[in-house]
């Protein structure tokens, strides 16, 4: 009887462990899903920037009549600036939207195979107990993790090979998120920035 108090306080436990671990995924999967929005705002800033100093080197001749040389000089530096963090933004997103990619490619593939282990364990399972015996159907998930890992270049497989509890991982990945809108948002600051510069050249 103890026995069966036992093993239905640790599927309780089991059940809402993996319940929170879900929940947790669901909250930073919808704060991720907005990633490609930033991203898509970004790329077409850098496409302006990029536009714009095109513009403004082969036609410095021209704009330097009506501008100094030194203002040309600060606005074409904040262009630069405001490039690279767009790189930057850029870097980040396909690290965001890769792991997004990999890991909805991860379930849809453990979704079916999970449902066919479960059913296969319990046919055994239940087998075994008419048989009077017991038996534990369990998966040797970090020996399938090491394999994996022998798959890839060294630096990969040892961090594969040490992974970082959940809440780690998804603090790193919230992380990057928000430095992410943060490359955005000093991107277009300095591309306003050179617009003014511009403008009050003029």
């Amino acid at each position: 009887m103890n026995d069966d108090n036992e093993k239905l306080k640790k599927d309780v436990e089991d059940l809402q462990a993996k319940t929170e671990e879900r929940l947790l995924r669901a909250y930073v999967s919808s704060l991720l899903s907005t990633s490609p929005a930033i991203d898509k705002f970004s790329t077409w800033l850098l496409a302006g920037i990029g536009a714009a100093a095109t513009l403004l080197i082969t036609n410095i001749e021209s704009i330097s009549r009506i501008a100094s040389f030194e203002n040309i000089k600060w606005a074409l530096l904040l262009l630069i600036v405001s490039g690279l963090f767009g790189v930057l933004e850029k870097y980040l997103a396909l690290d965001i939207q890769g792991n997004l990619s990999q890991e909805k490619s991860l379930r849809d593939i453990l979704a079916p195979l999970s449902a066919d282990y479960q059913f296969r364990k319990s046919v055994i399972e239940g087998r075994a107990e008419v048989d009077g015996k017991s038996i534990n159907v369990k998966i040797d998930i970090k020996k399938v993790l090491n394999q994996y890992a022998a798959l890839h270049p060294w630096p990969i497989r040892k961090k594969i090979g040490r992974p970082d509890p959940l809440p780690i991982v998804l603090k790193k990945r919230v992380c990057c998120y928000y430095w992410q809108l943060v490359y955005a948002i000093i991107e277009i600051v300095l591309f306003s920035a050179f617009v003014l510069v511009i403008a009050f050249s003029v």
